[in-house]
């Protein structure tokens, strides 16, 4: 049986913070273990992104805060409707630590998935403006990191560990600042504050050989039946790992991408 990977937690399992933050992760009825290899085959199949939110929607909204080069924090904003497994997709994205900035209900139905924090983004690069000190070394963006920028943080995440505070540090003020301008909005209420974070595993992510992809196995045809066998990993920090069968080539991607884009069996 065909089904996605599911990363079940919801956002209240992190109130408070929780350090080394995992979720349980399933196929279908099956759980899935860490850095555990197991035998599937995958379908192609996208799932889109649900960017219309009708009025009286719940959305979190968070900060995700990545390393992509020495001492510069990378900080992806994006938002998320509440489910059960919220915060899982959170893990799923692989950051070094992740914060909620607030949980807000709409006033409006919202037909652009990133307003709000395209709110965040903006304001906080206009302030940054006028303290070059941060602007230096923080970004703040909507969109994911490089996928190799994110396997090159954990392969080498012992070299950054001692900074990790640092780095929660600049992205709580961001959070901080960026709740403090979205209880502003006029089209949404605040409902919960930000007392939600979580770190993951400072697990290096051990490879055996650098010759691997970043990214996900790409489509060789446009059947929508094509498959891809091989072996799929997921680790602690966020990142599944595929290698085919047929090439023994290595796709290392968040699982998230692997939830979005991907059905899949386990068996041969």
């Amino acid at each position: 049986m065909f089904t996605r990977l599911d990363f079940e937690a919801p956002l209240d399992v992190v109130f408070g913070g929780v350090n080394c933050f995992s979720p349980d992760i399933y196929l279908g009825l099956q759980r899935i273990e860490f850095n555990q290899p197991y035998e599937v085959v995958m379908r192609y199949s996208k799932k889109d992104f649900l960017c219309r939110r009708s009025e009286d929607s719940y959305i979190a909204v968070y900060a995700l805060a990545y390393n992509l080069s020495k001492s510069v924090v990378y900080i992806k904003f994006g938002s998320h409707s509440l489910y059960y497994n919220t915060a899982g997709l959170l893990w799923a994205q692989a950051p070094l630590y992740a914060r909620v900035i607030g949980v807000f209900q709409l006033k409006q139905p919202q037909e652009n998935c990133e307003q709000l924090e395209k709110i965040c983004v903006n304001y906080l690069n206009n302030r940054s403006k006028n303290k070059p000190h941060r602007s230096d070394n923080t970004r703040y963006s909507t969109k994911r990191p490089r996928v190799k920028d994110v396997i090159h943080m954990w392969k080498w995440v012992r070299d950054i560990e001692d900074e990790l505070e640092e780095f929660i540090v600049i992205t709580d003020e961001a959070v901080n600042n960026c709740f403090a301008k979205l209880s502003r909005a006029g089209f949404i209420e605040p409902v919960y504050g930000s007392d939600m974070w979580f770190t993951l595993p400072l697990e290096p992510l051990n490879l055996t050989s650098d010759n691997f992809y970043p990214g996900l196995p790409p489509r060789r045809q446009n059947e929508t039946e094509e498959v891809v066998r091989g072996s799929l990993t997921v680790t602690p920090m966020g990142l599944c790992v595929f290698q085919e069968r047929d090439s023994n080539r290595l796709f290392i991607d968040a699982c998230r991408s692997f939830l979005y884009n991907f059905m899949i069996s386990i068996g041969t």
